[in-house]
């Protein structure tokens, strides 16, 4: 009983951390939405790295959660994903009612995010007479390095695993 109070506690804890990353996600894309507007190609390169960053700590969370799902039902044998663990929690139980709606949030974020990145591919490709524009803010055309500076604040990998 006292391991799994404890998965259950650490999965909250990595549930938290994953709706974190995904916030972080969303607002980066929702930033490179909103500079494509003023067509600066090195800040949204910048975001971009920032959120390949973050794509290999969400990874990693994912698989922390995985960890834990795997240790509150150690008699399921699939794969944890957000959707089916949904659909292995109890909804009406105290014990699985915040994982529920960490979870829902999580999903949210999840959907908003490939919403958005779909929503501006279309329009970069649109915009370019079908010509990914994402390709042309990327060319360097002085083809110096550039030195990446931080937007946004990025916060340290092990802050999320704590």
């Amino acid at each position: 009983m006292k391991k799994t109070k404890e998965a259950h506690e650490k999965l909250l804890k990595v549930l938290k951390s994953e709706i974190k990353i995904r916030q972080k996600i969303l607002g980066n894309i929702q930033h490179i939405e909103y500079i494509l507007q003023n067509n600066d190609p090195i800040i949204i390169e910048e975001l971009r790295d920032q959120n390949t960053y973050f794509f290999k700590i969400l990874k990693e969370v994912q698989k922390k959660r995985s960890f834990f799902i795997k240790q509150l039902f150690p008699t399921i044998k699939n794969e944890f994903t957000l959707d089916n663990t949904l659909a292995l929690l109890d909804p009406t139980s105290t014990s699985h009612t915040e994982i529920f709606v960490l979870i829902n949030h999580a999903l949210e974020l999840r959907n908003k995010i490939s919403n958005l990145n779909n929503r501006l591919k279309n329009q970069q490709t649109d915009s370019y007479g079908g010509k990914d524009k994402s390709k042309c803010l990327m060319d360097n055309p002085s083809g110096t390095k550039r030195n990446l500076t931080q937007v946004i604040t990025i916060e340290s990998k092990k802050s999320y695993f704590d």
